[in-house]
């Protein structure tokens, strides 16, 4: 159903990856049904440009949703992979970036 949701679908600008798809998925899944592939449908309808992103996601400032070539959705909340202000290395890092830099350049020397 998702594939069909395509402003291209059946046409020649269609990829035919996407007219495949619906079959290759019941050939490897045959007893999913519509609810057991939600998600995996969210994801071939914002691929093929006919799906929109959730509002979660819009708003999060974690997820640049605006460079987002492919997406899943339900995922659930994001965050940043390692809070830097909660790992000691990583503040003794950016406190003492100036030393480093130098460090390394006079290596390079």
């Amino acid at each position: 159903k998702a594939v069909a949701k395509s402003p291209h679908y059946n046409t020649p600008e269609m990829d035919p990856f996407w007219q495949l798809l619906p079959s290759l998925i019941s050939t490897k899944f045959p007893t999913a049904n519509d609810k057991d592939l939600e998600r995996v449908a969210g994801m071939v309808e914002f691929s093929i440009g006919a799906g929109k992103v959730e509002d979660g996601v819009v708003e999060n400032p974690w997820r640049p949703h605006t460079e987002l070539h492919a997406y899943m959705p339900g995922l659930g909340e994001a965050e940043p992979f390692l809070d830097p202000d909660q790992l000691d290395l990583c503040k003794q890092l950016s406190e003492n970036y100036d030393v480093i830099s130098s460090e390394y350049e006079a290596l390079l020397e």
